[in-house]
């Protein structure tokens, strides 16, 4: 009976095993940064297309670390944050030092922002965002680019905003 038992977990794990790597593709074996690029489509029954992402690239340099990951998110999750993709830069330590969110165009009626770049230090702290804006929001505004400046406590100390001349 143990035998029969373990035999079939065995053939379990490697059924899933093989689903899973149909998953995974390398789509691109010499990318921008010298490596390669993977695409992983994730399934409803997977935990993060529970978190709402429905596609994940990831992209290495030549030595093999990761310097660029893409999300794109399940129509559900864009209906919900208003985030159909984002993208996060690491350096050559694995820290994110990046982020950048690109929004849908109901968010983008709603808040203006096309899309944001968070900027971030070597302990993670958030010390620059910029926030560029749709086109509706700068023929009424006149503003194609916001920045803002975050001291080491998280308080905004300096705002610089960018002026277009679609003003009407």
């Amino acid at each position: 009976m143990r035998k029969t038992i373990c035999a079939v977990v065995i053939v379990l794990m490697c059924m899933s095993s093989f689903a899973l790597a149909d998953t995974i593709k390398v789509i691109n074996q010499r990318n921008e940064y010298g490596g390669t690029t993977n695409e992983i489509t994730l399934s409803p029954t997977e935990g993060s297309y529970e978190d709402g992402i429905e596609t994940s690239k990831s992209y290495y340099d030549n030595n093999g670390k990761m310097v660029k990951k893409e999300e794109f998110y399940t129509d559900q999750q864009q209906r919900k944050d208003g985030v159909e993709t984002s993208r996060f830069y690491y350096d050559n330590n694995g820290k994110m030092v990046k982020k950048e969110d690109f929004y849908t165009d109901q968010k983008q009626r709603e808040t203006g922002a096309a899309n944001i770049i968070n900027y971030y230090d070597n302990n993670g702290k958030m010390v620059k965002k910029e926030e560029f804006y749709s086109d509706q929001k700068q023929r009424k505004d006149g503003i194609e680019t916001s920045r803002f400046y975050y001291d080491n406590n998280g308080k905004m100390v300096k705002k610089e905003d960018f002026h277009t001349d679609q003003r009407q």
